[in-house]
């Protein structure tokens, strides 16, 4: 494999109670870094970076000098393996080398918390685990139990409430997703990820009276003859103001689909890009500032993180196989 990782900014800094590994590829190139999660088709790497690599098990000779079967094998616990020693389909286990009872910490370059998180005897993942944006603002909160997200999950506002609230199950989501008004009022009931049957989001004014329901079939956003929605959407809060608008062909969004809060500046925007093949998700902050951007191309990742004032706190890019 060709790998390669161009860091724009200095590495951020680690604790001490977490151990590193020696990846050895079949391509005899060496990977250092601590495994942080490991599923059927890929591990996870801590470099140095807030961003783990992904590296997949069939392009892995060992780790430690150890065969890549064995590692596994020996690694997870015998309820987490399938008859032939392989990792169940579908499961992803997070596991660290670390102390369990000291909370494991990833820092921006310029010293601010920027995930934090705890782990049980056996090295997983468990409990609580953080994100903060650069100015020290939560982002997410959630638990985990072995290595997969259970309980709830919550995301934040700038100002600390709730922004939206998820229940998980061992790794899945376990019902619908509520998201709320920065002043605690529930806003939107969406549905729980299985559009297979028929289901609908729902979105509320703060008395809870209904403004407007969508219903789904099959996955695809259904008109009012429930035949496939083709056509701009624009649903709005309870003020007029727009909450997500995009177009949709057949039932599906199609290029661009945007987000936006309560007071009308940008929240979240998705882009698809045929002529780059790339995918593009970004998050802003309030005041309409760039908070974050994801950019899934065909041969590279780029991740980008900024500050309220528009500074690049984290830059990363990495080539794909």
């Amino acid at each position: 494999m060709k790998f390669s990782i161009i860091l724009l900014t200095i590495l951020f800094l680690l604790t001490s109670n977490s151990f590193s590994s020696t990846i050895e590829l079949k391509t005899d190139d060496v990977v250092e870094g601590t495994i942080t999660e490991l599923s059927n088709k890929k591990i996870k790497v801590n470099i140095g970076l807030p961003i783990d690599i992904s590296l997949y098990i069939d392009e892995i000779k060992s780790i430690d000098s150890e065969p890549i079967s064995d590692y596994i094998r020996r690694t997870l616990p015998s309820e987490l393996l399938s008859s032939d020693g392989s990792v169940k389909p579908k499961d992803i286990y997070t596991r660290i080398k670390s102390n369990p009872k000291v909370p494991n910490q990833h820092f921006y370059p310029a010293g601010n918390l920027y995930i934090e998180s705890n782990f049980d005897e056996d090295g997983f993942l468990n409990g609580n685990h953080k994100i903060f944006d650069p100015q020290g603002n939560i982002v997410e909160r959630s638990s985990y139990v072995k290595g997969l997200k259970n309980g709830l999950t919550h995301s934040f506002y700038e100002n600390g409430t709730v922004k939206s609230e998820t229940n998980f199950k061992l790794g899945e989501q376990d019902g619908s997703t509520k998201f709320f008004y920065e002043d605690n009022y529930l806003f939107a009931i969406l549905y729980d990820g299985n559009r297979s049957e028929s289901s609908s989001d729902k979105l509320y004014k703060r008395d809870g009276t209904l403004i407007t329901e969508l219903f789904y079939n099959n996955e695809k956003l259904i008109d009012n003859t429930d035949k496939p929605y083709n056509g701009m959407l624009d649903v709005k809060y309870g003020n007029g103001n727009t909450f997500f608008r995009g177009v949709y062909k057949d039932g599906l969004t199609t290029d661009t689909f945007q987000s936006f809060y309560e007071n009308g500046t940008i929240m979240t925007e998705e882009i698809y890009n045929n002529v780059d093949n790339c995918f593009t998700q970004k998050d802003f902050y309030r005041n309409g500032a760039l908070r974050q951007e994801k950019i899934d191309c065909k041969k590279t990742n780029t991740l980008r993180i900024y500050d309220i004032d528009g500074n690049i706190a984290f830059e990363l890019e990495s080539e794909k196989n």
